[in-house]
């Protein structure tokens, strides 16, 4: 049994001596290459237009755009983690969002105490967060018991979700909701926007389940090697149901704070938002295959993407060219990590042949000699 275990630790624990002294380097690490590029772009935005871009309505506004593509990003941090992906968290946080507007706006009256709002508010994130539980079980069920790759389970519940939204509102949005809900959305404590209060809540709670719980560690090990945390005694199912619970749960929340924020629920909120939450995941140095992931390296890749987008928005660069961005950015980061993890096999592997032809001549020297 010891010999099994240690093949296993093997598994998770393979690296090569170039990686290691590479990590050693301060450079190397993703939160340092973020920080640095998050200085230069401050650096550049505050001395190009320091009067806009330094100003407190641009810093709140910044915090608050931060805080429901915050929410979101972590959502899909959690996925991408575990090797996968969810495509149906922003059409969930928009089902989310219309389920409970109905309610509001069929049972708050104007005569309605203050007290017995905040209660209905209470009920709403409740309702949000069964309808989060209920769309991870729906996705994990798929992937898990049936066996549909994530990309298709997620992308089939995307629309389902969509579809329950477009049946409750028949395609148009719910506007109008009471002034303690818009409260949420628009107000402060202190300096500070209360959205993104919410955000760094959301964001230390899934910092203590990926850092400091066992499932942390399983769903890194799981993203790693399926086979090998199956073999290791890991129930897989309960990584898969438990992660996807935990990032549909988030859109869940996410969606009730886009009501807030907005005054609004539709159907089609958000749609290029997928997209970005991939591109700060990838910025966030999480590998394309999974394994490995870091939160506060998320909360820089967030920073880092809205220091660019408010950049571009301060410059009145065109919006076509603002959507652009995102894709870009992506495809080159994807395409250059591929490039360097090509480069590194062809190293390894070079590596190995010389090492294992150094091998086989001193076998030769010990047979002549004998």
């Amino acid at each position: 049994m010891s010999d099994f275990t240690n093949s296993i630790k093997k598994i998770f624990t393979r690296k090569n001596t170039k990686t290691e002294k590479a990590r050693k380097s301060p450079l190397s690490q993703r939160n340092t290459q973020l920080i640095i590029a998050i200085a230069i772009f401050f650096a550049i935005m505050a001395i190009g237009r320091p009067s806009t871009f330094l100003s407190s309505t641009n810093v709140s506004s910044m915090l608050v755009q931060i805080a429901d593509l915050g929410i979101f990003a972590m959502a899909m941090a959690v996925t991408m983690i575990a090797g996968g992906i969810d495509l149906s968290i922003i059409n969930l946080a928009n089902l989310a969002a219309v389920v409970n507007a109905t309610l509001l706006k069929a049972v708050v009256t104007e005569s309605m105490s203050s007290g017995t709002i905040w209660l209905l508010l209470f009920l709403c994130l409740i309702i949000s967060l069964v309808i989060g539980l209920l769309g991870g079980l729906i996705n994990s069920f798929l992937i898990a018991n049936l066996g549909i790759p994530e990309i298709l389970a997620t992308l089939a519940t995307m629309n389902l979700y969509l579809g329950i939204s477009h049946i409750i509102t028949g395609g148009r949005g719910i506007i109008g909701f009471p002034q303690q809900l818009l409260d949420i959305g628009s107000g402060h404590l202190g300096f500070i926007p209360v959205p993104f209060i919410i955000f760094i809540i959301v964001a230390v709670v899934l910092y203590i389940f990926i850092h400091r719980t066992p499932y942390g560690t399983h769903v890194k090990l799981f993203g790693l090697n399926q086979k090998a945390t199956f073999f290791s005694g890991i129930n897989n199912k309960k990584v898969v149901y438990k992660t996807h619970i935990i990032a549909c749960m988030s859109a869940g929340i996410a969606g009730l704070l886009i009501m807030a924020r907005t005054n609004s629920a539709t159907v089609d909120y958000g749609g290029q938002m997928i997209l970005i939450t991939l591109l700060i995941g990838v910025l966030s140095g999480i590998p394309a295959t999974g394994g490995a992931g870091n939160v506060i390296n998320i909360f820089l890749a967030l920073f880092l993407n809205q220091l660019i987008n408010s950049g571009l928005n301060i410059l009145r660069v065109s919006s076509f060219i603002r959507e652009m961005v995102p894709a870009a950015l992506l495809i080159a980061i994807v395409s250059l990590e591929y490039y360097l993890y090509v480069i590194n096999n062809r190293r390894l592997n070079k590596q190995a042949l010389e090492k294992s032809r150094q091998l086989n001549g001193e076998g030769a020297e010990k047979e002549a000699v004998t």
